[in-house]
């Protein structure tokens, strides 16, 4: 919750759109080819996880696409590699 202020600052002072601004400033300078804040649908490099459910009496394997939150935001829900995460630290 703590970064939601900052990225309406972001927002604010360079009239881009929070994602826009750190893909270019940050991911983009830094090499992160495979980090991005991806809608809930399947992207490059992202995993998809499974769940077991019990449809009409069997269980059967499910993606768990349906569970995601949607787009993140400053406090949660980017995707990255940890070859990505290396080069940010």
């Amino acid at each position: 919750m703590g970064f939601i202020l900052p990225g309406a600052i972001i927002k604010k002072v360079t009239g881009e759109s929070y994602y826009d601004y750190v893909k270019e400033h940050i991911f983009k300078h830094t090499g992160m080819k495979n980090t991005d804040f991806y809608e809930n649908k399947p992207a490059p490099q992202r995993a998809i996880g499974y769940n077991k459910v019990l449809i009409e009496g069997n269980r059967v394997w499910e993606n768990n696409m349906s569970l995601l939150a949607g787009k993140g935001n400053p406090s949660r829900g980017g995707y990255s590699t940890a070859e990505d995460l290396l080069k940010l630290a």
